[in-house]
């Protein structure tokens, strides 16, 4: 899956510099910034400091020499002040060759907190790899590889991975390299480089845990749909959307999960077509963990019904959590809820659901703008027609009114709603070492 950072920039260090350094401005309060800067032609090749002039702490990943005379420097910095921020990293010599580096901006919401890293150094390997990662620790992670890579051939991105971005420092052999993507399971990761003419370089991967933790899902034909997911985490805050194809009406009889818990409806609804869909949620302070199943049973039997876990951390929600919600109906590409009435706090979780028929297993459809982590579940519940759910999220730090859009090409009438949360605080992980170990 795809990640949307908020911004990237690049520079680079002319020949015999001591140092490579990139200003980013703009960046919000809170947000994560990752960068890659790289030296070469350097004797006995060092990192002496690395500085941020809004004087944020910098995490440093373990500085990785591609050969003697070269430096890859990688690291980040968590719940960045807002502002103007020039990181600078400085060698340990004048760099014949010059340098260069990247510099990425991502929200808070998704690079939360670090989880697990790896660096590599090799030579003449197509991809340019960073080997294997430790296992994340949770499912919902956000992954960064770097490289730093000696040479003028441009390097290309990775499997998997996306917002590739590769700089060439002034003598064409001294490139920094960032590229990223979502992942949405638990497991080891490895950042790859795609390189034709392969050379001398250093490669790592970072991993980092999103707010929102884990999506499962679950389909039924019966009058209950149940989603089984990895055990919950006390104090984290749960939402389940739901859709079914039904001729009439709808009615829920209960939510209820594995530890007891009755769930609270946020907004529930039946379109003209007969499709209800919804949204129910669980408070954080009813949640003591290891929830492993949810179940929502229906006042009749259904020919297809679908359902959606999503499991969020450090969104700190009151018993109240539950602010502003709308929907509507729209056959218009993108399908809209319609705006709700303005948000009561400045940081809420904005979530959309959509849902809808198709006779057609691949609905072509995706987040609408500013929208983030789209997950879709389908069920074929008699010929070809297909039920479609649909959700998606996104943070917001000012009040204002809500729209959830969805981009539907192909689709018929698509029932969108739009519901916010409330979050009481936003408080970060404290901060770790400045140097964060070693790889091979």
């Amino acid at each position: 899956m795809a990640i949307s950072p908020v911004q990237t920039v690049t520079g680079t260090a002319a020949t015999s510099a001591t140092s490579v350094a990139v200003t980013i401005t703009g960046v919000a309060a809170g947000n994560t910034l990752v960068f890659i800067g790289s030296g070469n032609g350097i004797t006995s090749a060092s990192v002496t400091s690395v500085t941020d002039s809004a004087g944020n702490t910098i995490n440093l990943m373990a500085a990785k020499n591609p050969v003697s005379s070269s430096v890859a420097q990688a690291g980040y910095i968590l719940n960045a002040s807002a502002g103007s921020h020039t990181i600078t990293v400085n060698w340990s010599g004048s760099a014949s060759a010059g340098g260069s580096m990247v510099i990425r901006e991502y929200r808070q919401f998704d690079f939360y907190s670090f989880d697990q890293h790896i660096e590599h150094t090799g030579s003449t390997d197509n991809p340019m790899t960073s080997t294997a990662s430790p296992t994340t620790t949770q499912a919902y992670e956000n992954v960064v590889c770097w490289c730093c890579r000696l040479g003028s051939t441009a390097p290309t991105v990775g499997t998997g991975f996306g917002n590739f971005t590769v700089v060439n420092g002034p003598s064409n052999n001294c490139q920094s390299v960032l590229e990223d993507m979502t992942v949405i399971a638990k497991g080891t990761q490895t950042g790859l480089v795609n390189d034709s003419a392969a050379t001398s370089y250093a490669c790592g991967v970072m991993t980092f845990k999103s707010k929102l933790i884990q999506t499962p899902s679950g389909t039924g034909a019966s009058s209950s749909v149940s989603v089984t997911m990895d055990a919950t985490a006390a104090g984290n805050f749960l939402v389940i959307g739901w859709t079914t194809a039904v001729a009439t009406s709808e009615s829920i009889s209960s939510v209820v999960d594995s530890a007891g818990n009755n769930w609270t409806n946020a907004y529930s609804q039946t379109d003209v077509t007969g499709n209800a869909s919804g949204v129910y949620y669980l408070p954080s302070a009813s949640n003591l963990g290891g929830i492993t199943s949810v179940t929502i049973t229906f006042g009749q039997a259904q020919s297809g019904c679908l359902a959606q876990v999503r499991e969020y951390t450090s969104l700190q929600n009151p018993v109240t959590a539950l602010d502003k919600t709308t929907h509507q109906l729209s056959s218009a590409n993108p399908a809209t809820s319609g705006a709700s009435a303005s948000t009561t706090v400045n940081t809420e979780l904005v979530l959309g659901v959509a849902n809808t028929l198709n006779a057609s297993a691949n609905p072509n459809w995706s987040a609408g703008t500013g929208y983030s982590n789209f997950v879709e579940s389908l069920f074929n519940f008699g010929g070809p027609v297909f039920i479609y759910l649909g959700m998606e999220e996104k943070e917001v730090s000012a009040t204002g009114a809500q729209t959830a859009t969805f981009v539907n090409a192909g689709l018929a009438s698509t029932a969108t709603v739009v519901v916010t949360f409330k979050e009481v605080g936003s408080s970060q992980e404290g901060s770790y070492l400045s140097i964060i170990g070693s790889g091979s």
